[in-house]
């Protein structure tokens, strides 16, 4: 069963090797202990290839469940030009 109101916030874990990352990582921690308070929204984490997206992606995955977050995934697999600007 999955519990419905995750854990109180708490100091964000270890991300290792994030050099340069560590404004990123505690912007989406923030998210994390808005969303635990109830104050959900929706981030988009975007960049130029090889930036390490899916690097923060993974680890944040990893610390909301560590929280007591339900956790998912979704990934674009199109093809052809982004329509991001």
């Amino acid at each position: 069963m999955i519990n419905p109101r995750p854990t109180t916030p708490r100091t964000s874990t270890s991300l290792p090797d994030r050099i340069g990352r560590d404004r990123e990582w505690e912007t989406l921690c923030s998210w994390l202990e808005e969303s635990a308070m109830g104050r959900g929204g929706v981030g988009i984490v975007s960049g130029a290839a090889g930036s390490g997206k899916s690097f923060l992606a993974g680890h944040l995955e990893q610390e909301a469940r560590a929280r007591g977050f339900a956790t998912g995934r979704a990934r674009f697999e199109g093809r052809g030009r982004s329509r991001m600007p």
